[in-house]
């Protein structure tokens, strides 16, 4: 699924699952804000954590 039909129409905050791979894993990952401007209309503002935080903190330890 490409980000583009992801957000497509949106305006806000959208949420998707973790991208974590582990299939017991049920959390929220991606938020995904799209810009309100006129300029470029419906491009993303910013896009934050394709993982969720529990996995996030688990891949943080495992690097250390």
């Amino acid at each position: 699924m490409d980000l583009e039909s992801l957000v497509n129409g949106y305006s806000g905050i959208v949420f998707t699952i973790c991208e974590c791979g582990d299939i017991s894993c049920k959390e929220d990952g991606i938020i995904y804000i799209k810009c309100g401007c006129k300029t470029k209309p419906g491009h993303i503002k910013r896009a934050v954590n394709d993982t969720c935080e529990v996995c996030r903190l688990k891949y943080i330890g495992e690097k250390k």
